[in-house]
């Protein structure tokens, strides 16, 4: 397939100042599988479109819709088993032995939400003393994203990808053709568009923060000032968990957790 390399730039250097996220070269295929499509729905050419969302007079919803199109929301319930192994038999018992629950918690760049409402299960199944009274704050920089997140309804695809049958039974009910999580898992969440480059001050005095699998696509300059920033989010104490494939030095505790200095 030959790739219009004029729009394919206007989408790379767009990507990357709105959200951080660097398109490799060789993705220009994405014009088509994805921009295609959406520039259909416009009665637009994916030239004229690309035109559309990256002009700084752009309707926000072109840019919106270009941003949540070429960007990856690849995420599964439970992702990782290490990661929320080492969060249930090290990191919970550590931060309940040194505070008073309930906790603070932020999960950055939840993308469809089911990061955060693992959490709220694990919470619930091991740990329902700390779940009590605990907050979750989940963003995303993807509108459209983060409204099917707060809705909670997934289909079976999505639900079988980390969900076995007796957490399927116990946190999600049946509605229609979709599987929604129940009141119990999605009251402690509360829902907030973010974008991790916005240079507003990022919120702060959280024990956990999340932020898994988005920072590889960072370039490296982006992704130290977030780290920096993610670090400073963080109360005394507190902990931040990465995918697996990120690496910050210093701090690790293992199985992708990274504790912050001092006590609270």
């Amino acid at each position: 397939m030959q790739v219009d390399e004029e729009s394919w730039g206007l989408v790379r250097a767009f990507t990357q100042k709105a959200t951080g996220v660097v398109l490799e070269p060789q993705r220009g295929y994405l014009l088509s599988s994805r921009l295609e499509p959406l520039a259909r729905i416009h009665g637009l050419t994916v030239k004229d479109f690309v035109r559309a969302a990256t002009s700084p007079s752009a309707p926000s919803r072109f840019a919106v819709a270009l941003v949540d199109a070429i960007t990856t929301h690849e995420t599964s319930f439970f992702r990782d088993s290490s990661f929320w192994q080492t969060l249930d038999s090290l990191i919970l018992p550590e931060l309940t032995r040194r505070k008073v629950p309930p906790l603070r918690v932020w999960s950055a760049a939840c993308s469809t939400g089911q990061e955060p409402y693992s959490l709220t299960m694990l919470l619930s199944e091991r740990w329902p003393s700390v779940l009590a009274g605990t907050t979750v704050l989940a963003t995303d920089v993807s509108e459209p994203t983060l409204a099917k997140a707060r809705a909670g309804s997934y289909n079976s695809t999505e639900v079988n990808r980390g969900l076995g049958a007796a957490r399927l039974m116990l946190h999600l009910d049946a509605i229609g053709n979709e599987l929604r999580v129940r009141n119990h898992i999605r009251s402690p969440l509360s829902w907030m568009h973010h974008n991790l480059l916005d240079p507003q001050p990022y919120p702060t005095g959280f024990d956990l923060v999340l932020c898994r699998n988005v920072l590889i696509y960072f370039a490296e300059t982006d992704r130290q000032v977030v780290l920096n920033r993610l670090m400073r989010s963080i109360a005394p104490g507190g902990f931040l968990g990465l995918g697996a494939t990120e690496i910050m030095k210093g701090h690790s505790v293992g199985g992708g957790w990274y504790r912050k200095g001092g006590e609270p």
